[in-house]
């Protein structure tokens, strides 16, 4: 008895020695983040102006030219907010319809929560990408959004290392195997190579990227701290169908209130812009792609404000989830062999290019919608909201269960002692 108490004291302590560190590390590196931020605003100007001349001297070097690589081609097409929330799209189909539709919609709702909070920060601080403030410097797309923090860094590192989070938590007795860290450290330096191929391209300074990875990493400790609470609300919101029709209307309130935020601290921001970013971005459109001469704005708050339509995006990913759980009275319906998972995800995608063919001409639509009184925030809103309504709540419902592509067995439904308090493990067990 004395032995086996002693020992479990001796665990004890090492878990506590462990806690400890765990805190301290946490508030090293929270202390560092809130540094970095104060310098960096303090010292803007100047960091900027010495990576210009880092830019400069790299394009000169690397005999850079915007239309000479296919690669910057491609990024031209990537890059844009309507494109490169088109691909996202393509990730969550397949994630949602290919391996498991609970983890996807976890992933996508806390994305989209932190890509909406990084509008917010584009908005207040307002920075310019570096073709904006020098004329000599090249690039192949000519953004019309503010860049810090670089959203394009945002949305990679939070698919992928929460997504691991979310993995790892369901999967918390799984040893991880060697290739594990070997697949962590290649990301880590496709990173750094996608960074540098922004600074090169005069898309982002670096402090404008380390911005991005400092906010990422703080939201991704908030997440963690609220783990729980977010299982909660992702069943509440889906599998637990009676609670799930009013957690959709609480959806609905809080992201109608979120875009009523956005919209103040849009309507607060200086749309006036400096002079000499309006005429080298004007050059830039010149060079390689065309100018709109009817545009009311051509870069600025209005741009990064049209991001909003993200929580558009969630809300019809919300509704559709809801109405396909609550459909199919099945918490897995989506667990069938991988032919069958092989061919939602296939027809999914293949539906998603519907929407490149809307986006390819969108000039057309949204000069439409203009001519309506309308403008390109509610354009993106509907388009978004109807694809994810569209795949989230019809597709499994009235396509794949007609063509037998989901599991119909009854038995996989919520049972009425699933408590308030269990998280998405406990539901992994239950099946």
């Amino acid at each position: 008895m004395d032995s086996n108490r002693a020992q479990n004291l001796e665990i004890e302590e090492e878990y506590q020695k462990r806690y400890q560190r765990s805190i301290l590390l946490k508030v090293f590196v929270l202390f560092f983040i809130l540094l970095f931020i104060i310098l960096e605003r303090i010292f803007d100007d100047y960091i900027q102006s010495i990576e210009l001349d880092w830019i400069l001297s790299l394009q000169k070097a690397l005999e850079f030219k915007a239309k000479g690589s296919s690669l910057m081609r491609i990024f031209a097409y990537v890059t844009p907010y309507k494109y490169s929330f088109i691909l996202i799209t393509h990730f969550y189909f397949t994630l949602f319809f290919g391996y498991d539709a609970i983890f996807a919609l976890k992933l996508l709702y806390m994305h989209m929560i932190g890509a909406y909070v990084v509008v917010i920060l584009e908005l207040l601080y307002q920075d310019p990408r570096p073709f904006w403030v020098d004329e000599n410097v090249v690039t192949s797309v000519c953004s019309n959004t503010f860049a810090e923090p670089a959203f394009s860094v945002f949305n990679i590192l939070f698919i992928v290392y929460y997504y691991d989070h979310i993995w790892r938590t369901v999967n918390e007795d799984m040893e991880r195997p060697w290739w594990y860290y070997v697949v962590h450290a290649l990301f880590a330096l496709l990173m750094i190579g996608f960074g540098f191929s922004l600074f090169l391209n005069g898309q982002n300074f670096i402090n404008q990227m380390l911005t991005s990875v400092f906010f990422f990493i703080l939201f991704y400790f908030v997440l963690r701290a609220l783990d729980e609470k977010i299982d909660q609300l992702i069943m509440k919101s889906t599998v637990q169908v009676e609670q799930s029709k009013a957690y959709v209307f609480y959806w609905l309130l809080g992201i109608l209130l979120a875009v009523v935020v956005g919209s103040i601290i849009y309507e607060a921001s200086d749309t006036f812009v400096d002079i000499s970013w309006i005429i080298n971005y004007v050059n830039c459109k010149k060079d390689i792609e065309s100018l709109d001469s009817e545009a009311q704005y051509l870069l600025g708050p209005w741009f990064s404000f049209t991001k909003f339509s993200l929580m558009i995006l969630l809300l019809g990913a919300v509704f559709g989830a809801a109405r396909t759980f609550r459909d199919m009275q099945n918490v897995f319906w989506y667990r069938t062999s991988w032919q069958k998972r092989l061919a939602r995800v296939a027809i999914a995608n293949a539906l998603i290019g519907i929407s490149w063919l809307i986006s390819w001409s969108e000039d057309n639509i949204t000069g439409k919608f203009s001519s309506a009184g309308l403008n390109e925030f509610l354009y993106l809103s509907i388009h978004f909201f109807l694809v994810y309504y569209i795949g989230f709540g019809y597709l499994p419902k009235y396509v794949f269960q007609k063509l037998n592509l989901v599991n119909t067995d009854l038995t996989y439904s919520v049972p009425p002692e699933f408590s308030d308090t269990d998280n998405l493990t406990k539901l992994y067990q239950f099946e």
